[in-house]
């Protein structure tokens, strides 16, 4: 007994579910679906096996009609319109049928002129059966009708009888009383409840098995009947009949030769619930005793687990517990041996020892992102989509001059400065597209100052939806410095445009860097033209060597030698050329010559002499202001 207790989970839950299925297996075999299935198939049978009964007792009964019909055509009594013989005939006949509710003649004209139940003065031309009989010289069927004679609802037959020249005399008819078809429905062993229902071709209930009086005379189902009459002959399904109770139901249609159409359908149906009761009462017991059964597997199977699972599963929620409340140190193997649940235990102690490891890691993790997040020198934030700041580092908002409990309570479009709310969900929109963005704002601090910011995002996932990892980088002092050394290049370019020196910079490569106003007007081109040719483009051969073999030497020895006689590449004559130094335009760097120009003071100052030096030439280096 402790071998199954103390087992392998999986050995119990063999042993549990292979107890259940024995139980239920029998059960379901004994009950199951194929003994409803049985009766179904049973009760269809009878439901088609009283509309054939009813159907051919019928037939029966209408060709007795027939036969009885053309006999009496040849009666002398008949033939001659012996008034009183025919009443005779026809009171006898009556007497030894009882099936038929009366018998009587008709006249040519419709006047009856002989009656098996006395009439006076009854003309029946209107009939169908009169009419049909009339016109087809053949036995003919009639229609649902409350006779005249007797009152009763009867199905009326007729024949013409004839003289010796074929010429119609008369028409014989007898109501088959509707009632008789009762005894039949009485003899047939048929389950409780079973009925049939005769309806005529137009659909009208002539009489009914069960209760006829609340049905009979009134019209059937309109859709129903029309699913009938364009159906099969006969057929056999399940549906809600016209009392409303659901029924196995047959019909037959009934024709009589020569007909097109059926003067009568017969519908036999027998309820389901009545059909079903054994399989169903079989079925409520076999549920009783799967019940019953299962409560015992149940009992049994709860004094298993008890012992063997839920007590030492309890031991294990005692330990997740106090593992939970932070006791890293619970050991499970101490109170969980054997089996699945024994290792399981043992698995347990493992994870606690990991989660402490992993807390430890964590706790210093956790440390140096708070170490990193609060100490960046740049504000670092969490942006929701909605443009909401839901984490921030201290810098972020002291930055712009707020506390953090007043910077939460802040979203992006209260201190943008130039963008509306729109314009900052859309961007947004596009930034959580993309994926990443780098742009600059301008943010508006707590005192109304204005701060430019560069900013850095990325998007990425927290708790499942999209947020922006933002870092702000203040760069209104860059901004301002920039600003500054803007102003300070205007101001210089305006001071050398007006100067009455042409000053040029050139590079090792001998391009022109910088040129001022006067050097554009000497070579008749503007500033864009010149500074993206070099100096051979402008002079002559010669003139452009020795003015590169001079930039040249000027180059290598930081100045040109007194004294020396140059050629003006601007036809003016040098009086400065200044050396070499570092200079940076726009985003260029480079080794550069910077030379200045000064125009002559006389005409003769322009003619150069030989063997003597007109100017003087030193070499210094730029002040960094030309950068």
């Amino acid at each position: 007994m402790n071998k199954l207790f103390f087992g392998s989970i999986k050995s119990q839950l063999f042993v549990m579910v292979l107890i259940m299925a024995f139980f239920t297996a029998g059960i379901i075999v004994y009950s199951g679906v194929s003994f409803r299935n049985d009766k179904i198939r049973e009760a269809l049978k009878d439901s088609s096996m009283l509309a054939d009964s009813l159907s051919k007792e019928h037939q029966r009964m209408v060709a007795d009609a027939r036969q009885l019909t053309l006999t009496l055509a040849q009666l002398s009594e008949i033939r001659h319109h012996n008034a009183a013989g025919m009443q005779q005939v026809l009171i006898e006949v009556l007497r030894s049928n009882p099936k038929y509710s009366n018998i009587f003649i008709a006249d040519r004209t419709g006047s009856v002129v002989a009656s098996a139940v006395p009439v006076k003065d009854t003309n029946v031309s209107d009939r169908r059966y009169f009419i049909n009989a009339l016109a087809s010289g053949r036995f003919s069927s009639g229609e649902y009708t409350i006779s005249r004679f007797t009152g009763k609802s009867v199905l009326p037959f007729a024949y013409p009888y004839k003289d010796t020249r074929g010429e119609i005399l008369g028409i014989i008819v007898m109501g088959i009383d509707l009632t008789y078809y009762r005894t039949l429905l009485d003899t047939l062993q048929l389950p409780s409840g079973s009925s049939y229902l005769l309806l005529d071709h137009k659909g009208t209930i002539m009489t009914r098995g069960i209760n006829p009086a609340d049905f009979v005379g009134e019209q059937y189902d309109t859709a129903a009947f029309k699913s009938m009459a364009d159906g099969p002959d006969k057929d056999t399904f399940v549906a809600v009949a016209h009392d409303g109770t659901k029924r196995f139901i047959s019909y037959r249609k009934i024709l009589l030769d020569g007909e097109q159409k059926p003067y009568m359908y017969i519908r036999s149906g027998i309820p389901v619930a009545t059909a079903l009761s054994d399989a169903n009462r079989t079925l409520i017991r076999n549920l009783v005793l799967l019940t019953a059964s299962l409560c015992i597997v149940v009992v049994f199977i709860l004094l298993i687990a008890k012992y063997s699972i839920i007590d030492r599963i309890s031991m294990l929620e005692v330990a997740s517990k106090r593992l939970a409340d932070g006791d890293l140190h619970v050991k499970v193997s101490n109170l969980v041996s054997g089996g699945e649940l024994g290792r399981l235990g043992l698995t347990f102690d493992y994870m606690a020892n990991q989660i402490k490891l992993r807390e430890e890691a964590l706790r210093e993790s956790e440390q140096r992102y708070y170490t990193i997040f609060e100490q960046s020198p740049d504000g670092i934030l969490l942006i929701d989509s909605s443009g909401k700041m839901i984490e921030f580092n201290d810098m972020a908002s002291s930055q712009l001059g707020y506390s953090r409990e007043e910077f939460a309570k802040l979203s992006l479009s209260d201190i943008d400065r130039d963008e509306s709310p729109e314009e900052i969900q859309a961007k947004i929109g596009g930034i959580l597209e993309a994926g990443r963005a780098e742009f600059e704002v301008r943010h508006t601090t707590r005192q109304g100052e204005i701060r430019d910011v560069n900013i850095i995002t990325k998007v990425i996932v927290l708790s499942g939806r999209p947020v922006m990892y933002a870092i702000w980088h203040d760069i209104t002092v860059r901004k301002q410095a920039e600003e500054a050394l803007k102003n300070s290049e205007e101001r210089l370019n305006t001071i050398l445009d007006n100067v009455g020196a042409a000053i040029f910079i050139k590079d090792t490569k001998y391009r022109y860097k910088y040129v001022n106003r006067k050097v554009c007007e000497a070579l008749g081109r503007s500033a864009e033209e010149i500074l993206v040719e070099a100096t051979r483009s402008f002079f002559r051969p010669n003139r452009s060597k020795r003015s590169c073999e001079a930039t040249a030497r000027l180059s290598s020895v930081g100045r040109l030698s007194p004294g020396r006689r140059q050629s003006s590449p601007l036809s003016t004559k040098l009086r400065a050329p200044i050396g070499p130094s570092n200079c940076r335009f726009g985003t260029a760097w480079g080794r550069s010559l910077v030379s200045v120009a000064f125009p002559p003071t006389s005409p003769d100052e322009s003619r150069p002499r030989r063997r003597k030096t007109v100017f003087s030439r030193r070499s210094l280096l730029l002040p960094r202001v030309l950068r």
